[in-house]
C-alpha cells in the first residue's frame, strides 16, 4: 500500500475495502501465517513511529497516517482485511468533531484515531499507563494524547472535559472511547455519556463509528499480544453526525448507542442491552 493509500480512497469514495488481490511480499508468505511474525513487525513499526518522535515536532500527522497506512498494509499482508464506510457528512463538516466508537482490541486504537485526521489534526483519550511507557510515550505526546488515570471517575471527567474542550477550540477533531477497557461484547450500560458532554460543552458536533476488530482477541497473560483470527474482517462504519445541546444531549447519547449496537449486531457481534 503506498502512503496514506487508504485515506485517499476513504476520501474520495467514502469505501476502503482491502483489495482481494493485495499481493503478499516474499517474507509476508513465507511467515505471513504465524502470528509471531505478525507481531514481531508490528511493533517494529511502532518502535520505528517512537524513535521518530524521540525528537519534539518530528512526528507529524503525516508521519501518523504513514504508520497507519503500513499497519494496515501488515493486516493485508498477512491475510487479513480491512473495510471501512465512511460518511460524506464528516468532511463536508468544516469544523472540529468528537468522535465515540466501542474498544474491541489493540487493532482498532492504531486505526480509528488516524481517521480523524482525513480532514484536520485529531487525538484521543488514552489510559495514563500508556502516556507514562517508556517506549510509546514519546509517541502519545507527540500526538496530543490526553491521559487519564481510570482509577477515580469524577477526576477522570474533569480532565477529559478541561483537555478535550481546549483541544475542540484549537480546531482539532476529539476520539473518545466511552466504555472502561476493551471488550468483544458491546455493553451499552459500560459506554458512557462523556463524549456527548464534551460535545455539547464545546458547541460542536458528534459521530459515532462502529467498529468489529475481533480480528486481533484478547490476551491472557499479555492483553496486547494474542491470537489472529483471519477469517474475520476488520470494519469500520460511520454513523450519522449529530448536533447535541442541553435539550437534547440524552437523546443523542441514546442515538450513539444504538447506532453503534445495531450495527455490531448486523456483524454478529455480541450486544448486551441496557436493562
Amino acid at each position: 500500500m503506498q502512503s496514506n493509500k487508504y485515506l485517499d480512497i476513504l476520501k474520495e469514495t467514502g469505501i476502503y475495502k482491502t483489495d482481494p488481490n493485495h499481493p503478499t511480499r516474499l517474507c509476508d508468505r513465507l511467515f505471513g501465517r504465524f502470528d509471531f511474525w505478525f507481531y514481531i513487525r508490528l511493533y517494529t513499526l511502532l518502535y520505528k513511529a517512537t524513535c521518530v518522535a524521540k525528537k519534539p515536532g518530528r512526528y507529524t500527522d503525516e508521519s501518523w497516517k504513514e504508520t497507519t497506512s503500513n499497519i494496515i498494509s501488515l493486516i493485508e499482508g498477512c491475510g487479513g482485511k480491512v473495510e471501512i464506510e465512511g460518511n460524506p457528512e464528516f468532511l463536508e463538516c468544516k469544523e472540529p468533531k468528537v468522535i465515540v466508537a466501542n474498544h474491541m482490541s489493540l487493532i482498532d486504537t492504531m486505526i480509528l484515531p488516524p481517521m480523524s485526521l482525513i480532514d484536520r489534526h485529531g487525538t484521543m483519550i488514552i489510559k495514563r499507563s500508556l502516556w507514562d511507557h517508556r517506549y510509546f510515550g514519546r509517541l502519545m505526546k507527540e500526538v496530543g494524547a490526553i491521559p487519564v488515570d481510570r482509577v477515580n471517575p469524577r477526576d477522570d471527567l474533569k480532565i477529559a472535559m478541561a483537555e478535550g474542550l481546549k483541544t475542540l477550540a484549537e480546531g482539532n477533531n476529539m476520539v473518545i472511547y466511552p466504555q472502561s477497557t476493551r471488550a468483544s461484547v458491546f455493553d451499552e450500560e459500560k459506554f458512557n455519556s462523556l463524549g456527548v458532554k464534551l460535545a455539547t460543552r464545546a458547541g460542536v458536533k458528534i459521530i459515532p463509528i462502529a467498529l468489529k476488530a475481533d480480528f486481533q482477541g484478547i490476551g491472557k497473560k499479555i492483553k496486547d499480544i494474542a491470537p489472529l483470527d483471519r477469517s474475520k474482517t476488520i470494519k469500520l462504519k460511520f454513523g450519522p453526525l449529530f448536533s447535541p445541546d442541553k435539550s437534547n444531549a440524552r437523546e443523542v447519547h441514546a442515538e450513539c448507542v444504538k447506532f453503534i449496537g445495531d450495527t455490531l449486531t448486523e456483524w454478529g457481534i455480541e450486544v448486551k442491552k441496557k436493562g
